[in-house]
Parts: C-alpha cells; sequence; structure tokens
C-alpha cells in the first residue's frame, strides 16, 4: 500500500481532469464541423423540396463554407 502513495496524487489530478472535461463537452455539446454540416443538411432538404432554386442554393452554400465571391457583397 506504501508503494501506491507518490501517485495518489497524479490519480487525483486525472479523475479531476476527466470530470472537468466531461462537463465542459456536456455544456457545450459537438460544436464545430457539424454546426456547418447540419446547416448543410438543412439547405440540402429546402432545395429538394423545392422551396429555393439552384442560384440561391449556391449562393447559401458557398456562405456556408466561407467561398463568397468577391463581387458579392455582404448583407
Amino acid at each position: 500500500m506504501g508503494w501506491m502513495m507518490p501517485w495518489g496524487w497524479l490519480v487525483g489530478v486525472l479523475v479531476i481532469a476527466l470530470l472537468v472535461g466531461l462537463i465542459v463537452y456536456a455544456l457545450t455539446g459537438r460544436r464545430g464541423p457539424g454546426v456547418s454540416s447540419d446547416a448543410m443538411s438543412v439547405l440540402r432538404e429546402r432545395y429538394a423540396r423545392g422551396e429555393i432554386d439552384a442560384t440561391e442554393y449556391d449562393q447559401r452554400a458557398r456562405v456556408l463554407r466561407g467561398e463568397t465571391a468577391a463581387s458579392e457583397k455582404p448583407r
């Protein structure tokens, strides 16, 4: 039992770090690349239903990908 004492603090730090990581993950969720793909999914669905035409689809898809053309002015 005495041989484990020096490692006890390390285990405690790792447990606390794991708990903090889980809390942060639970509060923020999975944001990042997934958010953009969710928006793209909605855009594809709207195009498939005929709510938007091909031109509007292309414009919005470029904006979501961050590829706005130089001639376009941001709103």
